[in-house]
């Protein structure tokens, strides 16, 4: 088995894989994506095609590979991958969940779970200089193009997961030219872990944006998407 499959038995990537074994919860949470993004429906999208966390993949979770999970052609593929080792180091961020959309031009949903408060928190576990610098320069080009003001650090440090995931959110959209979305599912009143409530992440996430200097007038927002669905 892949250190990136199996069953979950707590938190985050236990609820995602319950709502998407479940086709009615599955069916819920993709219409809850879409009618929550403006950009989605002005897309077109009308329905999401789940590619992970799926049951006959043993809920496999997709990682530097995830371009796997794309349906590129060959040709395609190779160019993204060669763009994406110049743009990131090796073991890039592993993705929750990964959907195509429904909709006249393909378009790609990310998505990164979270249950409980603590599990937002972490700092760039790089070691080598080549990966510090490769990181370091991706951010900062991205943090350029969305005209946030901050020390690098602001996202390498505690925020560092967020930080990665738009990251790649720029990487796709602006260097690739597909269509993506990076969706943040939060879970409220996770029974089995810390049960937290919608008013305590709104706070949570203030505090995040804030430290990442993140504003209104950010760029990629539109291709952001913040869902809170309800599990006890």
């Amino acid at each position: 088995m892949k250190i990136n499959q199996g069953k979950a038995n707590k938190g985050s990537r236990f609820w995602l894989q319950e709502f998407i074994m479940d086709q009615n919860k599955c069916d819920c949470l993709s219409n809850q994506i879409i009618s929550t993004s403006a950009s989605l429906l002005a897309f077109g999208v009308t329905d999401l095609r789940w590619k992970s966390p799926l049951v006959k993949d043993s809920f496999y979770e997709y990682r530097d590979d995830f371009l796997n999970a794309l349906e590129l052609d060959s040709q395609s593929k190779g160019k993204i991958k060669k763009a994406r080792n110049n743009f990131w180091p090796k073991n890039g961020p592993q993705w929750d969940g990964i959907a195509l959309t429904k909709s006249k031009e393909k378009g790609i949903v990310l998505v990164e779970a979270k249950s409980h408060l603590g599990e937002t928190k972490s700092d760039m576990g790089a070691s080598s200089k080549e990966s510090i610098s490769k990181i370091e320069n991706a951010i900062q080009n991205v943090q350029s193009y969305m005209g946030v003001n901050v020390n690098t650090k602001a996202w390498t440090k505690k925020n560092y997961q967020l930080a990665n995931r738009i990251s790649y959110l720029y990487f796709l959209n602006n260097i690739c030219e597909l269509p993506t979305w990076l969706v943040l599912i939060n879970f409220i009143r996770d029974t089995t872990n810390e049960p937290t409530e919608l008013k305590e992440w709104i706070q949570h996430y203030n505090e995040i944006f804030e430290e990442m200097n993140i504003n209104n007038n950010s760029m990629l927002l539109d291709r952001m998407i913040m869902v809170y669905p309800v599990v006890g």
